[in-house]
This record gives C-alpha cells, structure tokens and sequence, in this order.
C-alpha cells in the first residue's frame, strides 16, 4: 500500500522530525495507531536495515567490534586499547524513533 510506504519511508528518513510530530502535533486520537505502526511495521525494519549496514561494513572496526540482535534490541560496540575495554551498549525501544534509544557505557582495566 503507497500510503504505509510513505509513512515508513517518512519515518526512516527523517526520523528526529517525525518524533517531534509525533510528540508536538499528533492527535491524541491517532497515537496510538501511529505507535502501533512504528512498533510493528517501522521499527523492526529500521533496526534490521542498520543491522544489515554494520554487517556488510564488517563487525569490526580495528580494535572495535560491533555486534547487535534484533530480538533482544541491544547493540554493543567493544574497543580494547593495551589491558583496558570500554563498551557501549545501545537498547533500542520497540517504539524507535518516537521514543530514545538508551545507551551504557563500561570500562574495565
């Protein structure tokens, strides 16, 4: 259907505007169609796509390395420098982009 293509493509491409439409504009009436959407239609595709991006550049970058699931939402990117690893993990809501993704960060000497 043209209509949800665009609207997936809307969110995809300009995604800090479409949460600030969402939060500022949408009617309270279509909110929840509109969070429906994105968590069963946008989101999982958007986290798949990019998921895809950091596979086809390869899971590492030097010392770094980058792995993700889409089951559980979670992106972890691991640097090692000499006896020390820093590590950020990034939870990704079911709602993304209209809600904030979370990050941690761990260092270990």
């Amino acid at each position: 259907d043209v209509a949800t293509l665009a609207v997936f493509r809307t969110i995809e491409s300009v995604p800090t505007l479409s949460k600030k439409w969402y939060s500022d504009y949408c009617p309270r009436a279509s909110s929840s169609a509109v969070i429906s959407f994105v968590e069963k239609r946008v989101a999982p595709e958007m986290l798949k796509r990019e998921l895809r991006r950091i596979g086809n550049v390869g899971s590492t970058f030097g010392e770094m390395s980058v792995t993700g699931s889409c089951v559980s939402r979670v992106i972890t990117a691991t640097y090692v420098q000499d006896e020390s690893t820093l590590s950020v993990q990034i939870t990704v809501p079911p709602t993304f982009p209209l809600r904030n993704a979370e990050g941690d960060c761990k260092k270990t000497l």
